[in-house]
């Protein structure tokens, strides 16, 4: 019976990882500690890389860290990164130190931003919505959640993390609580690139109307927010820090910037490819 079990999980997470993924969503974390590590561990993953990162990164906060480590290595980088963003800062550092050094640099480089831009100023922790959910789901995740939201307009994703548009509490509250989301979205016309210049998006048109920018990656994948406050703030500190109008990605602070990088892919070559005995320890 355990292995008959065993075995129709492994077919419905494998024909249907979307749907899995909307079942972890729903899971308390205690309940996710117990089912991941029992998946074997290509099909533990499967599952996260379609869960939406914030719930993930939930998922994992009080999991087991070597096997939580042992899950990003399985995992793409980019959804890596994704769900260590949803995470604290001191889990992260955490569970990157605990990564094989090829996968942590990988993480690493897609996690770290210069001080000038988009990527380094935005508010990665955001809630979302998944499209494929009905309404009724989508408020009780919306009452679970503490806090305060950071915006009215709550932005929807697919499963592959691309913003898909948005939806009002208000519409929320209207709807047919079998609707789907998808069938109620709105359409969220403005995103900007993380790694764009934070100079370079204060004049953008769309904060005549907006409080917040979606930010996204090169694969146009949502990875947060910018909000016009935070966007101010840090054009306000760098004008401080740079009063001749030099980008502190100029120079010896692009040294800086990707120093720590480049250091960390010379271990990774080191470690790689290198005898023991030729390694420096």
């Amino acid at each position: 019976m355990v292995e008959l079990r065993a075995d129709l999980t492994d077919r419905f997470i494998s024909d249907h990882p979307d749907a899995a993924a909307r079942v972890l969503e729903q899971m308390a974390a205690d309940d996710i500690g117990n089912w991941l590590p029992s998946l074997p561990l290509h099909q533990a993953c499967r599952v996260l890389e379609r869960t939406l990162p914030a719930y993930a990164g939930r998922a994992l906060s009080d999991m087991d860290s070597r096997y939580a480590a042992e899950l990003f290595g399985c995992l793409s980088s980019t959804t890596a990164a994704a769900i260590l963003r949803a995470c604290t800062p001191s889990r992260r550092r955490d569970l990157l130190a605990r990564m094989n050094p090829s996968t942590s640099t990988q993480i690493r480089m897609l996690l770290n931003f210069a001080e000038d831009s988009v990527g380094y100023w935005m508010q990665a922790n955001v809630f979302v919505l998944p499209q494929d959910i009905p309404v009724e789901e989508a408020l009780r995740r919306l009452g679970g959640e503490p806090g305060q939201l950071d915006t009215e307009t709550l932005l929807v994703l697919d499963r592959d993390r691309i913003l898909r548009g948005g939806v009002s509490v208000a519409t929320l509250l209207r709807a047919s609580p079998d609707k789907l989301i998808a069938e109620i979205l709105s359409p969220v016309p403005y995103a900007v690139p993380a790694r764009m210049s934070l100079m370079g998006v204060q004049h953008h048109e769309a904060w005549q109307s907006w409080q917040w920018l979606p930010v996204i990656n090169k694969l146009r994948q949502f990875v947060g927010l910018l909000r016009h406050i935070d966007m101010h703030h840090g054009l306000e500190q760098l004008t401080r820090a740079h009063p001749a109008g030099r980008s502190p990605t100029d120079g010896m602070e692009l040294a800086k910037v990707y120093g720590e990088t480049l250091l960390a892919l010379f271990g990774t070559f080191s470690e790689v490819f290198l005898p023991r005995k030729d390694r420096r320890e």
